[in-house]
């Protein structure tokens, strides 16, 4: 697990967390180093149950969720969060980049869809799209 918890940056901006959940140790691993090197936090769960019990969960500011995991589904962490009253920016991501995959995505309450491979480019616009609507990433008032 990748235990880099968001703090408070000498700009005053809270620094962002991100979850990501996704069976692929490698693929947690990637985004983990990727996100290290455009300067945001990570938090990895190998399981939508890992996440669900996770201490770290009201300090996401953004998940990024596998749809197809074994277990627990992205598109059922999707409802059990939701069931729980968490409102996180969620950017689904699949390799199986299909229209039916992502209306159910959508209609889960996902805030983007990305297939994978991932293109940096896009997913770090979905990342930063998904920061902006964080209520703990907002600049703190003195």
């Amino acid at each position: 697990m990748t235990e880099e918890l968001g703090t408070t940056g000498p700009s005053g901006l809270h620094q962002p967390l991100v979850g990501i959940v996704d069976d692929d140790a490698s693929v947690r691993m990637a985004l983990a180093n990727w996100l290290r090197s455009i300067g945001i936090s990570s938090h990895t769960f190998a399981s939508g149950n890992e996440l669900l019990t996770s201490a770290a969960l009201p300090q996401l500011c953004c998940l990024i969720l596998d749809q197809r995991m074994p277990g627990m589904s992205g598109l059922e962490v999707m409802r059990a969060l939701g069931t729980a009253g968490h409102r996180i920016p969620t950017i689904m991501v699949s390799a199986h980049d299909d229209d039916d995959n992502r209306q159910r995505a959508a209609a889960a309450g996902a805030f983007a869809f990305v297939p994978k491979p991932f293109a940096d480019f896009t997913l770090m616009e979905r990342v930063h799209d998904a920061l902006d609507r964080c209520p703990q990433h907002q600049r703190r008032q003195p």
